[in-house]
């Protein structure tokens, strides 16, 4: 043994689900063309891409706070800039809304997409 660690290939467990499409989708479509629950895949899935990299010494001894950190703990800023660059999205995508709907439309959408 070459004292790397063997990790194993990702499985998937029975067939991925059905993708929720939109019915009439536009040359531009809006994010409220899309389901609550495809939007909430389409992250999770970015997401766990970003969370397989971090090594388990990006998270010793807070190594993301340190001076350091780009080179220390660079998986942990990645996710974590994800996370900043998803709330800006979000709070952009609510308060640019041309009506009181759309906004309300938003704070439904949204928050059922983080739900699991």
């Amino acid at each position: 043994m070459d004292g790397t660690l063997k990790f194993p290939e990702r499985l998937l467990v029975g067939k991925p689900p059905k993708p929720f499409l939109p019915k009439n989708l536009s040359a531009t479509p809006r994010l409220m063309d899309y389901h609550s629950e495809e939007i909430a895949r389409q992250l999770t899935l970015v997401e766990h891409a970003l969370f397989q990299k971090i090594k388990p010494w990006e998270l010793l001894k807070n190594a993301w706070l340190s001076p350091d950190a780009a080179n220390r703990a660079p998986n942990v800023l990645a996710m974590m800039q994800r996370a900043d660059r998803i709330r800006d999205w979000v709070a952009t995508e609510i308060v640019t809304q041309d009506s009181p709907e759309g906004t309300y439309y938003y704070l439904l959408l949204l928050p059922s997409s983080a739900q699991p």
